[in-house]
């Protein structure tokens, strides 16, 4: 008697499909219920049967990063039970607006390594693979990225003017202030509440003073840290015994008032992309190998970062690496520790240092075991508060080699920098002593 073979059969899904749907901000709230309406059309003329639906709302297709629904649906691709084998998408952009046009190719590439057809149902040829095909996809790959460089320029000069201007750009005002609305002409039309945005591309947004009780609390904290000289800290903990609590009904922390003494928006200036955008490697220090040469206009070295370089030459060689990767008029900026009187001292426990991180304490202390005059281990002990009763630590450990500012001054000038500075903390008003320098 011969065996029987019990086959399983995969379902047919040459006709099922699935749609994928991306808009980039949340103000284009009629962009997926258009590119949905389009890609019914489509499976509608070609008998295809839509099974489900991925759809990223208010995801900025610069990148992959919290974009789920993609994530999601190239997860599904590789699924060998899958129940679809054709993805609708409504154009090529839709895949991301990437700067390298290789990385929507690549997601392209992966669904039809896996058995899944693309079909874009809004683009003006077929997505057969031949070399008409090829080149179409790839110029508009080009295009998508080039746009989204030419968008971003456009809006932040236009941002760069509204700010000269006087008109706030983004969200919440802060405590103590209100943002009006006022329409082309400068002619108030009432008070934005938090979430609330203007819906109007004429209009603008300007920022007023707030509630009369928090305007005064603003002028009462800044007395209290320019006449009676109180910490941030201090100022915090008299707002909470008052029982006085932020406009977002929260407690007051160390940081806010930091914010609240150091914001100029309280000065009457209105301030605009502060922060830079800032490319991270990892290098040798020694040799910045992955630094062009004569490419950057400053080299930032902060928090005791060349004390880790364990000998004269191998200052000297981050120094003459830090020298070779600026262009000319580049400056260096270093900070580490004033090591004059601790070399003397050696001590061997920092003092512990308690900070506030969102209503937790985290406290910071250091143990230096002493190798020579100028070499130590520092031990570093980290304590958070995770909850009302338990606690984590950890440990790190860092060698270092004591430097005094004008020891590094000395290998700045031998390495060929001039206009060398030692700023102390009272100067800069950094909590370490800075040496600045510059090429010629």
């Amino acid at each position: 008697m011969q065996p029987v073979a019990h086959l399983r059969h995969r379902p047919d899904t040459s006709s099922t499909a699935v749609q994928y749907v991306r808009m980039s901000t949340d103000l284009q709230r009629d962009s997926p219920a258009n590119q949905k309406e389009v890609l019914a059309q489509y499976a509608t003329r070609n008998d295809i049967h839509i099974a489900r639906t991925y759809e990223d709302y208010g995801k900025s297709g610069l990148s992959m990063r919290n974009r789920p629904a993609l994530a999601r649906l190239l997860h599904d691709v590789l699924d060998e039970n899958r129940i679809f084998s054709i993805l609708l998408v409504y154009d090529i952009s839709r895949w991301g607006r990437f700067q390298d046009v290789d990385e929507s190719a690549h997601y392209e590439y992966i669904c039809r390594r896996a058995g899944v057809r693309v079909i874009y149902c809004t683009e003006p040829f077929e997505n057969d693979n031949s070399a008409s095909s090829n080149i179409l996809k790839t110029l508009k790959r080009a295009m998508a990225g080039e746009y989204s460089r030419e968008l971003s320029s456009k809006v932040f000069l236009g941002q760069c003017r509204g700010t000269r201007d006087g008109f706030r750009q983004g969200a919440a005002a802060g405590y103590a202030l209100q943002r009006v609305l006022v329409d082309c002409n400068g002619n108030v039309k009432g008070p934005l509440r938090n979430g609330e945005r203007k819906n109007l591309q004429s209009d603008h947004v300007v920022i007023v003073p707030g509630p009369r009780n928090e305007v005064a609390l603003v002028r009462r904290v800044y007395e209290w840290f320019l006449k009676e000289r109180l910490s941030p800290a201090r100022i915090a903990q008299r707002l909470n015994d008052f029982g006085l609590r932020t406009d977002l009904s929260r407690i007051w922390l160390k940081d806010g008032i930091y914010r609240l003494l150091t914001s100029e928006k309280y000065a009457g200036n209105n301030v605009y992309k502060r922060k830079l955008d800032v490319e991270f490697r990892v290098d040798d220090m020694r040799l910045l190998a992955t630094c062009e040469t004569r490419r950057y206009g400053a080299i930032v070295a902060f928090d005791n970062a060349i004390p880790h370089l364990d000998s004269d030459e191998d200052v000297a060689k981050a120094l003459a690496a830090m020298r070779r990767s600026l262009r000319a008029g580049g400056k260096i900026f270093i900070s580490l520790r004033d090591y004059g009187a601790l070399m003397i001292q050696r001590p061997s426990v920092m003092p512990p240092s308690m900070f506030w991180d969102n209503g937790l304490r985290r406290i910071v202390h250091q143990v230096w075991d002493w190798h020579d005059d100028r070499r130590y281990s520092a031990h570093l002990y980290i304590t958070h508060q995770t909850s009302d009763v338990d606690w984590q630590s950890s440990h790190f450990v860092g060698q270092y080699r004591a430097l005094t500012p004008d020891e590094v001054a000395s290998h700045a000038l031998q390495a060929g920098f001039h206009n060398i500075r030692i700023l102390s903390p009272v100067t800069s008003g950094y909590y370490q002593p800075i040496i600045t320098a510059e090429t010629a």
